[in-house]
């Protein structure tokens, strides 16, 4: 396997020939300084901004700013990342039949990518997108972000092509044996020295252990939509006219066909809001005005499985070899499994 390559190694003409143009023919003069700018939160994702300079006769003008990802070098998440095959879901959505945005949720096109093996992938120009100021979402960028997460949904709600077999779902074969067995046995492990967590939690862990491939199956049950999968603060950027509406989201590729309060789950745990029933809420009128059939009930249902799953998914990611993350996200879910009696969801698996 090709190393990654550190962000840190990167100039001009690397860029160039990663791009896959040759040096002089990508976007950027091989004679251009460049500056980094890690992104916050999302070790593998950079901005790269150009010195001003003319462009040279008979080239367009470069891009202001663009986003390149790179491989993660934490070698726990690489595994991980590569034993569910997610960059090649990324460098598909990416591609000329991939998802295409809406009005108010873009996404950013593939403008060139690095050698597979490497991992390297550089997406368009981001110099009208601005990054949160913070690791979680304010009230007001919660609510514009779910405006737009509804209207991205109802696009694709119950109509995904046939063609796209590629996108996997959540209970595909590959994807739901390692969450589950690695929840079931690391994961398990790991809880029981998690004294932080709620006592509903940690006695819940066992019996979401057992159910879990039931659980998965529910997430990819009919009606599904085309669901990002990591959506926090770092995947997301806002215009930066605030009058602008809209945003544009970034790291597709744990991209899934599942059950739209999944993305909800992932992005009510990084934000400020108090009442994530009213954002549910929210996201439910959006939809409605285009989706027949939404229900109150029905929704709320699928977000108090989507907890699980964010719950299941993040402790599986983690405690093979870094334990059960406690952060801010982290609390918040495990309040909402509590607050909400989604462990009860099991029952009716």
């Amino acid at each position: 396997m090709t190393a990654p390559l550190a962000p840190e190694a990167l100039d001009a003409a690397t860029l160039s020939v990663l791009l896959g143009s040759g040096a002089g023919s990508g976007p950027f003069d091989p004679e251009q300084e460049l500056t980094f700018e890690q992104v916050e939160g999302a070790a593998h994702v950079w901005r790269v901004r150009p010195t001003p300079a003319v462009p040279r006769a008979g080239r367009p003008a470069p891009p202001n700013s663009l986003i390149v990802k790179f491989p993660p070098a934490d070698d726990g998440v690489r595994a991980f990342k590569e034993r569910l095959g997610l960059p090649a879901v990324e460098h598909a959505l990416h591609g000329p039949d991939g998802v295409q945005g809406t009005a108010l949720l873009r996404l950013p096109g593939l403008r060139g990518g690095g050698p597979a093996a490497a991992g390297v992938l550089v997406l368009d120009d981001m110099a009208d997108g601005t990054l949160p100021p913070r690791p979680a979402l304010s009230v007001a960028d919660s609510e514009r972000a779910v405006r737009a997460l509804a209207s991205f949904h109802a696009r694709w709600w119950a109509r995904i092509p046939d063609a796209w077999q590629w996108l996997p779902d959540e209970a595909a074969p590959a994807r739901a044996n390692f969450l589950v067995g690695t929840f079931g046995s690391a994961g398990l492990s790991a809880l029981a020295e998690a004294d932080w967590l709620p006592t509903e939690v940690r006695h819940g862990s066992a019996r979401l252990a057992e159910r879990a491939p039931a659980l998965l199956r529910a997430l990819s049950a009919p009606p599904l939509t085309v669901v990002h999968g990591d959506l926090h603060p770092a995947n997301i950027l806002f215009p930066a006219d605030p009058a602008e509406p809209g945003i544009r989201v970034i790291d597709w590729e744990a991209a899934t066909r599942s059950r739209g309060p999944v993305d909800l789950a992932f992005l009510i745990a990084n934000s400020e809001a108090d009442d994530d029933l009213e954002l549910l809420d929210l996201y439910r009128r959006e939809l409605a005005a285009t989706v027949p059939g939404i229900t109150a009930d029905g929704l709320l249902s699928d977000y108090r499985r989507a907890l699980l799953y964010y719950y299941l998914r993040r402790v599986a990611l983690r405690a093979a070899y870094a334990g059960v993350p406690d952060d801010p996200a982290m609390r918040r879910v495990a309040a909402a499994l509590v607050r909400h009696r989604a462990f009860d969801e099991l029952d009716a698996l």
